[in-house]
């Protein structure tokens, strides 16, 4: 049982990672510059709670925390994806 949370723990940081470099790929950025995370309205900071993959989305009701603006539900049903065929793949 623990196996299996350590597995989805680096299964989601995993994919989080992946969904980031995709996107700044897009934007013409490289992945780690700017070297921070952000809200991508309002280009606030955003704070560890909000990175966790998955649940931070579910924390925050898909929304930004100082501007309100829906976040794009992309990135955890990227991350739900990732996570299902990862998981499948390992037979676990």
């Amino acid at each position: 049982m623990i196996l299996l949370i350590i597995n989805c723990c680096i299964f989601l940081t995993l994919a989080s990672f992946i969904t980031l470099c995709a996107q700044r790929q897009l934007i013409g950025q490289i992945p780690w510059s700017p070297r921070y995370s952000y809200c991508d309205h309002c280009n606030h900071r955003l704070q560890w709670w909000q990175l966790i993959p998955i649940i931070g989305f579910i924390i925050q009701r898909g929304k930004c925390y100082w501007c309100n603006v829906h976040i794009s539900p992309y990135f955890p049903l990227t991350e739900s994806l990732v996570l299902i065929i990862c998981m499948a793949d390992c037979k676990i």
